[in-house]
């Protein structure tokens, strides 16, 4: 430790003249650091002030010494000292990491279920709980005082520091189930049918299987007639289940077009540091004719598996052109059954498909199926009314 702090020398002499060294160093009172043989010469470590003393006796003058090596802390500031570039960097790097302390770093939240860790990150954000926020700053207990008050779903939020990290924990509220609707109302047809099953357990039902009704029509009253007690007013509820029909129409072409990538691609990319970020590199220019936008982002992390308050984000503009292909009319009528059948699907989520007729037209500009579907489903809808007392 004291040969670095103080610097050292390493001189080789040989033959007889090392015992000219070893005497000047015993005259004037100089201790070898270490001493040893190496291919007939004799190589002495001394401090670097020792080494100059030595040097500089008339009788070492005389005689051929080498130094063959020298290092310490002496010698690595005067290397400094002459690269001023590196030294600036050195002390930029030190500023940086005694500043950074005085950031924030990472915020973790715990104690989510139905609230997304997303949003949640908005509304901290809002209130100043961010990556990038200046510490001495921060007012934790105010900003989780104001999340309490701005959001219903929040019974208690803790913003505390640990280091350069603000530890969030949540406990979200009990909301109360919505009360149940009390306004007096009828069940009403929301679309042309013939009626196969009215089941109505509230209000008094208005129709009888084989029914055709329209849209808008009446299905069940919430006004009802007593006799002894005059007019009560309820809530309709129940189902009506009708025989409805639908039309669906798939068209596939013949001709088509693909994007089809030609190799050649431009980037955009951004730094991020500390909740800001920067776009240091950028050839995409003023992007004209067909691409394909793909964004990659990336955060560093350090040995340890904690993510950092630094990463960067690319973003890869892919050049494409269009290619007009053609398609059998085999290949269009299986991709025309295919969509038919996804509509098909979807359509009957929440109704049962009875049965269907689909007619196929060839044209010149591709394949066409009409498909006429009749489904069994509830086309009862509430619809509130009021009344003058």
């Amino acid at each position: 430790m004291l040969d670095f702090l103080l610097g050292y020398l390493e001189i080789s002499v040989c033959g007889e003249e090392a015992t000219v060294l070893l005497e000047a160093c015993r005259t004037l009172g100089v201790s070898p650091r270490r001493q040893r043989r190496r291919t007939g010469a004799l190589v002495l470590r001394l401090l670097a002030r020792d080494a100059a003393r030595v040097l500089a006796h008339p009788r070492v003058a005389d005689i051929s010494c080498t130094v063959v090596a020298r290092g310490g802390l002496p010698l690595f500031l005067r290397g400094l000292l002459r690269r001023p570039a590196l030294l600036v960097g050195l002390l930029l790097a030190v500023a940086l990491i005694t500043l950074s302390a005085l950031f924030v770093w990472e915020v973790q939240v715990t104690g989510l279920a139905d609230i997304p860790e997303a949003e949640m990150r908005e509304l901290l954000a809002r209130e100043g709980i961010a990556v990038g926020r200046f510490i001495p700053t921060l007012a934790t207990d105010e900003a989780a005082l104001a999340l309490r008050a701005a959001d219903a779903r929040l019974a208690y939020v803790s913003v505390n520091r640990q280091g350069t990290v603000l530890l969030v924990s949540v406990v979200e509220a009990v909301l109360p189930p919505p009360k149940a609707p009390t306004a007096p109302a009828n069940l009403v047809a929301v679309k042309d049918g013939v009626v196969t099953l009215p089941l109505v357990f509230e209000g008094k039902a208005l129709v009888r299987p084989g029914d055709v009704v329209r849209a808008g029509d009446l299905l069940a009253t919430g006004v009802l007639d007593t006799n002894d007690n005059g007019i009560r007013l309820t809530r309709a509820a129940g189902s009506v289940m009708a025989r409805t029909e639908e039309t669906f129409t798939v068209t596939v072409p013949f001709s088509y077009t693909v994007s089809s990538p030609t190799g050649r691609a431009r980037y955009e990319l951004s730094l991020k540091f500390f909740g800001t970020e920067r776009k240091v590199f950028k050839n995409s220019g003023n992007l004209t004719g067909n691409y394909v936008i793909i964004e990659n982002e990336k955060d560093l992390r350090a040995w340890n598996g904690r993510v950092l308050p630094a990463g960067w984000r690319l973003v890869t503009y892919r050049e494409c052109e269009t290619v007009t292909c053609t398609r059998t009319a085999r290949e269009a009528l299986a991709l025309a059954n295919e969509a038919l059948a996804a509509k098909l699907a979807a359509a009957a989520t929440h109704k049962t498909l009875l049965s269907k007729t689909v007619e196929t037209v060839v044209s010149d500009e591709g394949v066409t199926l009409v498909c006429t579907a009749l489904f069994e489903e509830d086309i009862a809808r509430v619809a509130e009314f009021e009344i003058d007392r």
